[in-house]
């Protein structure tokens, strides 16, 4: 028991007087044990407290001796005292994340379509879910009733929490459209300008004629019926189609080149360590590149706590650009494309083109200007409710 707490030294001896050693070490009360030889050479163990005099025979007896291990807990730690820092700085670490695995890290909101993430990570701060929440102090029923009693929007709330990730699910209200009520009295106007092709009143008094120039928020089909001296006046709701001619157009100056990009054979790599909020990456140069790979890797804990250390990389790669010149038949094509793209999208979805007009001149600076329009045809229709309060 005493060499195991105090502590023992093997040592191993080399040289022509071992046994006259061997008797001094007898005569100094030094306890040797597990004493073996091999190929001329001599084992044995001695007790850490009497290894000075060990030295101070083995130089007397003209032996070389080398110490070969130590062993026991007292000699260990003097063995490894300059460690002891070390030792300290990594139970720290284990602690910290122990204890870093008892609070919330993330919180994931699932199901919402119309609200966005910051207002439910608005109502879940109040109700007691946020990054560095003490996770046992949390009670999930509770804070699903607080949502839905803080947001009338949404209709279900489930909480659940794996390790250090609270995960939000819910489901939003469908709102109900508005009871339009057909009784309430309104004129039919005209929607934007245009020339009319068709009217047809199902419930009024048609004013549109075909072939007739009309502006935005011209009487179509009128709501009320002129009383007489024999009838009252009556507001009706209008109802009716009128469909005309409508216009849009868009102007726009475009070169005669255009820039190409192709990906250059040059890749970089950025390397990177994250812990906790901090992150130290990698240094390059990410002008004129783009990213092909983004890949993080945190560390977890049994599949569940993630540690606040982790490892990300990235790989750019180099962008080249070309200048390619186009003859004025294929800018004018390319142009054409594009006006009639962003032009399609601003027409009404009801209405259908029929015809397209387009003007092509050349600037002074080579560029083309180019005017595009398109005729449609489409219901230009809208209701405007009669005040019949007065």
């Amino acid at each position: 028991m005493l060499w195991f707490v105090v502590g023992y030294v093997r040592f191993k001896l080399n040289g022509d007087n071992i046994s006259a050693f061997f008797d001094s070490c007898r005569h100094n009360n030094i306890t040797l044990k597990n004493i073996h030889g091999f190929s001329g050479e001599y084992y044995a163990d001695v007790l850490g407290t009497q290894m000075k005099k060990i030295l101070q025979l083995a130089k007397a007896h003209c032996i070389d001796i080398k110490v070969s291990g130590h062993f026991g807990v007292v000699i260990k730690f003097f063995v490894y005292k300059n460690r002891v820092a070390f030792f300290t700085a990594f139970i720290i670490f284990l602690i910290c994340v122990f204890l870093n695995s008892f609070f919330i890290k993330d919180v994931v909101i699932t199901g919402n379509n119309y609200l966005t993430d910051a207002q439910i990570s608005s109502v879940l701060k109040e109700s007691g879910i946020y990054p560095g929440r003490f996770i046992l102090s949390v009670e999930p029923e509770v804070v699903q009733d607080s949502m839905l009693g803080k947001c009338s929007r949404l209709s279900w709330v489930w909480v659940d929490i794996k390790g250090t990730v609270a995960t939000v699910e819910l489901r939003e209200k469908i709102s109900r459209p508005e009871a339009f009520d057909q009784s309430l009295a309104c004129n039919i106007v005209a929607e934007r300008d245009g020339v009319i092709t068709e009217a047809i009143s199902e419930a009024g008094t048609l004013y549109a004629q075909a072939g007739t120039y009309v502006q935005k928020g011209d009487l179509l089909i009128g709501g009320v019926y002129d009383s007489n001296e024999y009838a009252p006046v009556r507001f009706v709701h209008a109802a009716g189609k009128v469909l005309a001619k409508t216009y849009y157009g868009l102007h726009g100056d475009f070169p005669c080149s255009y820039t190409k990009y192709n990906l250059g054979e040059s890749i970089n790599t950025a390397h990177g360590i994250n812990f906790g909020d901090s992150q130290i990456k990698t240094n390059i140069s990410t002008k004129d590149s783009m990213r092909l790979m983004s890949k993080e890797k945190n560390f977890k804990l049994f599949g569940k706590f993630s540690l606040p250390l982790g490892f990300t990389k990235e790989k750019y790669c180099e962008i080249i650009s070309k200048e390619c010149i186009l003859d004025k038949d294929q800018a004018t094509q390319m142009a054409l494309g594009k006006l009639k793209a962003r032009l399609n999208s601003q027409i009404p979805s009801d209405a259908t083109v029929v015809n397209t007009f387009e003007e092509v001149s050349e600037n002074a600076d080579g560029s083309l200007s180019i005017n595009l329009t398109f005729e449609c045809i489409e219901d230009i229709t809208t209701e405007l409710p009669i005040d019949i309060s007065s």
